[in-house]
């Protein structure tokens, strides 16, 4: 048997269609250890009866990201469409950084580098600030 600690994997919009999909294609992993990021301690409760650890964590309260980050070595970054994208994603990219988080996969969009499209542009700068 091994002495080696599973990688934990932080899926932020664990409740969300693409952070849940994610979630319930990675429980067959047994190398690793999934942790759903949530909003409520409501959000977290189906998540804790399929035996998954759970967070509290919100794009818009900076101050529990470093909680939300502790031990984790992954970041599965989904985020909303939303005016706030940008500052969201760099707290959360900073935050992540100090808590030394080692790996983060956006969920990003793709688009031309030259795109006017606002939605592609700013996956863009996201991408390229990380």
């Amino acid at each position: 048997m091994s002495n080696t600690i599973k990688p934990r994997i932080l899926i932020t919009g664990a409740s969300g269609q693409v952070g849940g999909k994610t979630i319930d294609f990675l429980l067959s992993n047994t190398d690793i250890e999934i942790v759903a990021a949530v909003r409520t301690a409501e959000k977290a409760a189906p998540f804790t009866k399929k035996g998954i650890t759970t967070v509290i964590f919100d794009y818009d309260d900076e101050s529990a990201d470093m909680a939300a980050f502790k031990n984790i070595d992954c970041v599965f970054m989904v985020t909303a469409y939303t005016v706030d994208m940008l500052r969201q994603s760099k707290a959360l990219l900073d935050n992540a950084k100090k808590a030394g988080v080692k790996h983060i996969v956006h969920l990003g969009a793709c688009g031309p580098d030259d795109t006017t499209i606002v939605h592609w542009a700013r996956h863009q700068f996201v991408e390229r600030y990380s």
